[in-house]
C-alpha cells in the first residue's frame, strides 16, 4: 500500500492482528496526522530508517531507568519483526502534553541522554537523508545547502558559531511537543527523532520551538542555560538550534525562497547573541 494510502485508510486488519490489536483503529489528530491508535498501541507508517527500530528496542531500551524517564520504543510483532505492510507500532504511554512546561521538558530530555551516554553512535543516523538530517549537518557544518549561507541571517550566525567541546551522545531533537507528563510517573518521551549531538543541543531546540512558537518569555534561554542540566557551551548549541530550524523550513519549502528567519526568529536570535555577551 503506498505511503498516503496508508495515512488515510489506516492500518489493515493484518496489521492490527500482527500486533496483537483487537479493535479498530482511530486516527489521533496532532503531528503529520499519520498516526493511529488501537487499544494501548499507536500505530504509524514507519517514518525512521528501518534499523533504528530493533536498535531502540535492544540498546536503549536496556538503558532507560523507569524511575527516570519513560519512552515510547518500538513494538515487536507477534513475527518478531518491527515493521508489518509499512506500519510500526508503539505503545500508547499514560499521561499528557502540558504547555509552558519547557524546563520540565529539556529535564526529560537531558534524563533520556544521560541513561544512552554509554551508546555508540548507530550508523543510520549518519545515512539519513531527509530535510531534518540534512539541516542537522547544515547547522553544525557538516553539509552544504545551497542558498541557505547566502541569506542575511544565516551568515551573522554563522559567523558567531564556535566550537562545541561538550561530547555528542543521543538525543531526542524535536522534544518541545512530544513530552508526556503524569501526576504519579516519571515523564515520557514519545516519537522519537534521534540524533548524535550534545545533549545541550536537545534543551536548545526546545529553546527555540517556545520562544518562537509558543510565546516563551525572554528569560527562557537565560533560565536554560543557568540551570543545573545546562552545559557551558549551551549558547552555540542555540545559534545550531536556531540554524537546524530555519534551514529545516528552507529545506521543506523545496529551498525556492528563503525563510522569513529575521521575523520569524528573531526574538530567540537575540536570545542567542546576548547570551554569547554574557558568557562568550
Amino acid at each position: 500500500m503506498p505511503a498516503d494510502a496508508r495515512q488515510t485508510q489506516g492500518p489493515g486488519p493484518e496489521v492490527l492482528e500482527a500486533f496483537g490489536a483487537h479493535r479498530v483503529a482511530r486516527r489521533l489528530a496532532g503531528g503529520r496526522g499519520t498516526a493511529w491508535r488501537t487499544d494501548d498501541v499507536i500505530l504509524k507508517p514507519r517514518d525512521m530508517p528501518a534499523e533504528a527500530l530493533p536498535w531502540l528496542a535492544d540498546e536503549v531500551g536496556p538503558r532507560l531507568r523507569p524511575d527516570l524517564i519513560r519512552a515510547a520504543l518500538p513494538l515487536a510483532a507477534r513475527s518478531g519483526l518491527f515493521e508489518v505492510n509499512g506500519w510500526t507500532a508503539f505503545p500508547a504511554l499514560p499521561g499528557r502534553h502540558l504547555p509552558g512546561r519547557w524546563l520540565d521538558i529539556i529535564a526529560a530530555g537531558r534524563a533520556f541522554s544521560a541513561c544512552c551516554s554509554e551508546l555508540a553512535e548507530p550508523a543510520f543516523i549518519r545515512a539519513r537523508s531527509d530535510p531534518w538530517a540534512r539541516a542537522d549537518r547544515a547547522a553544525w557544518g557538516e553539509e552544504t545547502v545551497p542558498g541557505i549561507e547566502a541569506i542575511d541571517v544565516v551568515r551573522r550566525i554563522r559567523s558567531a558559531c564556535r566550537p562545541v567541546a561538550d561530547p555528542p551522545t543521543l538525543v531526542h531533537g524535536d522534544l518541545t511537543g512530544n513530552v508526556l507528563f503524569h501526576p504519579s510517573l516519571p515523564p515520557a518521551v514519545i516519537d522519537l527523532s534521534l540524533y548524535w549531538r550534545p545533549a545541550a543541543f536537545a534543551s536548545a531546540v526546545v529553546v527555540v520551538d517556545a520562544v518562537t512558537f509558543e510565546r516563551a518569555p525572554d528569560a527562557l534561554a537565560r533560565t536554560a542555560a543557568s540551570s543545573a542540566a545546562a552545559s557551558e557551551g549551551f549558547a552555540q548549541c542555540l545559534l545550531r538550534a536556531i540554524l537546524f530550524r530555519l534551514t529545516t523550513d528552507y529545506l521543506t519549502a523545496g529551498g525556492s525562497a528563503p525563510p522569513a528567519a529575521a521575523s520569524r526568529y528573531g526574538r530567540v536570535i537575540d536570545q542567542a547573541f546576548a547570551l554569547l555577551g554574557e558568557h562568550g
